[in-house]
């Protein structure tokens, strides 16, 4: 699947412009972590089986149809969401002072707010 390869080299493995070239991880999370037994970080290769309906550790199809469609009556659009991709980022102003200033606070602080946002 060319298309997540692609997604995932461009958009979910690279930092942004505060990290001067480093690249980031994204976090799996909620339920299916622990039902496919995926590690927290994601890696490519769990990316793209999961975007092609495949359990990355097994290789077995995980839902029992591909694709389907819908129609409003105008359009015919796909039914399927392959995934949800969210960014959580402070203000500028805090990135500032945390990354500059070296205040390891607004880091903590950061990192905390993280954990919450991303409980169910």
């Amino acid at each position: 699947m060319k298309n997540a390869e692609q997604y995932f080299g461009e958009h979910l493995s690279v930092g942004d412009y505060y990290d001067e070239g480093q690249k980031t991880c994204g976090e799996w999370v909620g339920q299916g972590v622990r039902k496919l037994s995926l590690n927290s970080r994601v890696v490519a290769e769990d990316f793209v089986a999961l975007c092609e309906n495949k359990d990355p550790q097994t290789g077995k199809r995980l839902t029992a149809r591909l694709k389907c469609l819908r129609s409003d009556g105008l359009n015919v659009t796909a039914n399927r969401r392959i995934f949800y991709d969210f960014r959580f980022s402070p203000p500028k102003s805090l990135s500032i002072v945390g990354l500059v200033a070296q205040d390891g606070r607004v880091i903590e602080a950061h990192h905390r707010a993280l954990d919450v946002a991303r409980r169910p």
